[in-house]
């Protein structure tokens, strides 16, 4: 079974606050899915996409 992260676990991982956690997750290319009101992360797609941030910019 995959698991899932939240944001509030993306905002730990980057050390970051949480409103800065939901504008990553906000973007159309971040890897997520949403249940209802919240968002659930894939963490395989997650590592990925943390993988592609060390090489590029991002807003």
């Amino acid at each position: 079974m995959d698991e899932y992260l939240t944001v509030e676990d993306v905002s730990r991982i980057y050390r970051i606050g949480k409103k800065k956690a939901y504008a990553i997750v906000n973007q159309p290319d971040f890897p997520k899915m949403r249940i209802g009101n919240q968002f659930r992360i894939p963490k395989k797609d997650f590592e990925e996409f943390s993988k592609h941030l060390l090489y590029s910019s991002y807003p």
